[in-house]
């Protein structure tokens, strides 16, 4: 199994990045094969949507790409 934990916090070393590493030595006490994907938003260029809804916009049918390439764009297809 995969997990992806997404911290968007402001203090990488703060509250919250305590809760994920006892998240994480919970998940992984249970599961020794988990497969556990960081990412601090702080970290990355992350836009604000613009709201063009190009993302909904796909032929009418499916979800469509964000026109923004930012840094989101590369942990969006992983899962």
């Amino acid at each position: 199994m995969n997990v992806m934990i997404i911290n968007g916090s402001y203090h990488k070393a703060g509250m919250v990045s305590s809760l994920i590493q006892s998240l994480t030595a919970g998940l992984r006490s249970e599961d020794g094969d988990l497969q556990i994907n960081r990412v601090d938003l702080i970290d990355r260029p992350v836009e604000f949507c613009k709201g063009c809804i190009k993302c909904a916009k796909n032929n009418g049918k499916t979800l469509g790409d964000c026109s923004q390439q930012d840094g989101i764009v590369k942990y969006s297809m992983i899962y």
